[in-house]
């Protein structure tokens, strides 16, 4: 009878530290995670959606969904809340129809790719979470995502900050 061993990585169901025969790079950081950190600068993300008016819709096929922390729009540092946790958000990237070659940011060719940022907190998860509640499980890639901007919070601002947006989202099972 001969056995064969085979290394797993963290994303594998049944890894544990104890069957994994990887060497820690420098710094302690196993390989596999030092490998999606740099896959995470050497990587471009697709353009964010922009909902300019009421009614802005964009409809797409899931391609990634993540949560990440978010960070300061002006300062791009991460940001906490008061008692030291990350603030995060979810980051659902979808494939779209949309061609907008040579307009704005899109110097090269389009390849209808749009990312769609969605906060863990607030009106936006709420809207998210009655979005996804027909699925009966967590989205995931091959789903088709709609995301469409219904106006304006009515509550008042911070100072030097715009009223937050409003959406409704829709996902459904692909």
């Amino acid at each position: 009878m001969s056995s064969t061993k085979t290394n797993k990585t963290p994303t594998d169901p049944d890894f544990t530290a104890a069957n994994s025969f990887a060497m820690p790079t420098p710094g302690g950081v196993p390989p596999a995670a030092a490998d999606a950190a740099m896959l995470r600068y050497l990587t471009t993300s697709a353009p964010s959606v922009r909902f300019g008016a009421q009614g802005d819709s964009v409809t797409g096929v899931i391609e990634k969904i993540e949560v990440r922390q978010t960070n300061d729009f002006k300062t791009r540092k991460p940001v906490f809340w008061d008692d030291g946790r990350p603030q995060e958000q979810f980051i659902v990237t979808i494939q779209t129809d949309l061609d907008e070659t040579g307009i704005g940011d899109f110097e090269g060719e389009d390849d209808g790719m749009r990312t769609v940022y969605i906060k863990t907190w607030g009106p936006q998860v709420r809207a998210f979470r009655k979005g996804v509640k027909g699925l009966k499980r967590m989205p995931r890639e091959g789903d088709t995502f709609t995301a469409a901007f219904i106006g304006v919070s009515e509550d008042k601002p911070r100072v030097g900050e715009d009223p937050e947006k409003l959406f409704t989202y829709a996902v459904v099972k692909g």
